[in-house]
């Protein structure tokens, strides 16, 4: 303690540091959960090959694309929940203060179903037709739910 610090600015400062300690790892979490939501989104357009023509021409092209189809409609599709489901944990974080272990690990949860939909997205698109396939999907929904 300096001369010209009481012991009631000395428990201020420290209140203060603890205080911004604690902002700045629940910063780190919701930083770090966005990270997860961008990578995610962006590994959904990976899932979409460029098609490979024998004969590259307008029309193969055309027919090629429309093949891709159910890919597209998975992508757009998982894009847009996976969009739903940021900005339900964005709102939801808006009125977080503080956290405990729980939270973190039921964070890392969602984010484990966040991270399945890529993967889940792309069965989706080739096998969309399968009851399984479908099952699977709604149980990556629900997990993230």
């Amino acid at each position: 303690m300096t001369n010209h610090q009481t012991p009631t600015a000395l428990s201020k400062h420290i209140h203060d540091v603890l205080s911004f300690k604690k902002e700045f790892q629940l910063e780190r979490l919701i930083l770090f959960s966005d990270a997860v939501f961008a990578i995610a989104i962006t590994l959904l357009v990976i899932e979409i090959k460029v098609p490979v023509l024998a004969d590259a021409s307008t029309h193969a092209m055309k027919e090629a694309l429309a093949e891709k189809t159910p890919e597209f409609f998975a992508f757009i599709l998982s894009f847009a929940v996976i969009g739903q489901f940021w900005i339900s944990h964005h709102r939801m974080f808006g009125y977080v203060t503080g956290y405990t272990n729980g939270l973190l690990w039921l964070n890392l949860l969602l984010l484990l179903g966040v991270v399945l939909v890529p993967f889940t997205s792309g069965l989706n698109s080739h096998y969309g037709g399968l009851d399984i396939v479908w099952m699977v999907y709604s149980l990556n929904m629900t997990l993230i739910s």
